[in-house]
C-alpha cells in the first residue's frame, strides 16, 4: 500500500498536535509542581496555611510589589519587561511551599531568611526597570535630616538678629544625578561643606535646574540656577536678610518662588 505525500504531510501534522496537546495537558495535570500550580494548591490546603501565606506575602511586601508590577506591565504595554510577572509567581511559589512547611521542618528561618534577601534584589530589580526611572537621570538633593519638632527650625529663616533660630543651621549638602541607565552612575552638579540646597526643579526642556541654596552660616537662601551637566552655575536672587526657597519654572519660562520678604507674621 502506498502512501502519497499530502497524506504524509497531514498525519506528520497531526502527530506533532497531539505532542503539543499532551505535553499542555501534562502541565496542567501537575499543576501542583509548577510555579503556575498555585490555584491548584491552595484549593487543596487548609485555612491556618492560607492565613500564613497571607501574612507571609504581607511581610516580605509580596502584595505592593504584586500591585506595582502589575500597573507597570499595564501602563507601559511592551515598555516594560514582562518577564517580571512570571519571575513574581515563582516567588510566590516558593512563598506557598514555605507556608506548606512551617511546622515540618527547623530549616524555615533560613529558608525565609534567604528568600528575603533574594526577594529585596529582585524588587529593586522591577521597579527601577519602570521607563520613567530606568531611561533618564533623576535628580536629587542630599543634605543632613531635619530637625524633628519642625523642619522650619533647621533651614528656615536668615542669620540676622531679629530671627530665633540660626543655631539650628546644620550645613553640608550636594545636588545629583543618579542614572540607572548607566549602572546606577552618580554624577555631582555641585557640593557645599558649609551650605544646604533644596528645592531643585527641573525646567521643560530638562537642561536647567532651578533651586535654592544658603552658601553658609551668614547668608539667606537664595534661587539659583544650573545646567543639568554642573555648569553655568549663578544666583538670581540677592535681597538680605531674607530666604527664598521653592523655585519654579512656569510655562513662560519665567521663575516663581516662595520668599520670607516683607511684610511677614
Amino acid at each position: 500500500m502506498t502512501i502519497s505525500r499530502s497524506l504524509k504531510k497531514t498525519i506528520n501534522f497531526v502527530l506533532v498536535i497531539s505532542m503539543v496537546l499532551w505535553i499542555y495537558l501534562l502541565g496542567f495535570t501537575r499543576a501542583d509542581k509548577t510555579p503556575d500550580g498555585n490555584k491548584f494548591l491552595i484549593d487543596n490546603i487548609d485555612n491556618e496555611t492560607l492565613a500564613r501565606l497571607e501574612e507571609l506575602r504581607y511581610n516580605v511586601g509580596f502584595n505592593a510589589l504584586e500591585l506595582a508590577i502589575q500597573n507597570l506591565t499595564n501602563e507601559f504595554n511592551g515598555k516594560y519587561p514582562r518577564e517580571f510577572i512570571s519571575t513574581l509567581r515563582r516567588y510566590d511559589y516558593e512563598l506557598l511551599r514555605i507556608a506548606l512547611d512551617y511546622d515540618k521542618s527547623g530549616e524555615i528561618p533560613g529558608r525565609l531568611k534567604k528568600f528575603k534577601d533574594n526577594f529585596e534584589t529582585f524588587r529593586n530589580k522591577a521597579l527601577i526597570a519602570n521607563p520613567l526611572i530606568s531611561n533618564q537621570p533623576i535628580l536629587y538633593v542630599v543634605r543632613h535630616q531635619y530637625n524633628p519638632d519642625h523642619h522650619n527650625t533647621h533651614n528656615f529663616f536668615p542669620s540676622a538678629e531679629h530671627e530665633y533660630n540660626t543655631g539650628s543651621y546644620s550645613p553640608g549638602g550636594a545636588l545629583k544625578t543618579i542614572d540607572f541607565a548607566d549602572n546606577g552612575k552618580i554624577n555631582v552638579l555641585i557640593d557645599t561643606n558649609d551650605g544646604v540646597i533644596r528645592d531643585p526643579e527641573v525646567h521643560w526642556d530638562g537642561k536647567k535646574i532651578v533651586f535654592s541654596m544658603r552658601r553658609n552660616h551668614g547668608d539667606s537662601y537664595h534661587i539659583y540656577e544650573i545646567n543639568a551637566d554642573g555648569t553655568g552655575l549663578k544666583q538670581l536672587t540677592f535681597l538680605e536678610d531674607t530666604d527664598d526657597m521653592d523655585p519654579l519654572y512656569l510655562p513662560d519660562n519665567s521663575i516663581v518662588f516662595s520668599s520670607t520678604r516683607e511684610p511677614k507674621y
